[in-house]
């Protein structure tokens, strides 16, 4: 039993970094984009990684409490 809810946890921390490193890419990227004068498109870019580091915060509170 242990061995699977280990093996669960793993998964889980898996998961929820890739995300964390899907939202930092689109952060560099989106501030690279504005920098280059791409504003909108830039700025988009930013308020969606905000947005994925945000849920990815609330998830991983949300497990932690559990």
């Amino acid at each position: 039993m242990k061995l699977k809810l280990k093996v669960y946890f793993l998964k889980k921390a898996i998961k929820e970094s890739t995300k964390m490193a899907i939202a930092i890419i689109l952060l560099e990227r989106g501030a690279e984009l504005i920098l280059q004068g791409e504003y909108i498109f830039g700025g988009l870019l930013v308020v969606v990684g905000w947005v994925l580091l945000l849920i990815n915060y609330a998830m991983v509170r949300f497990y932690v409490s559990r």
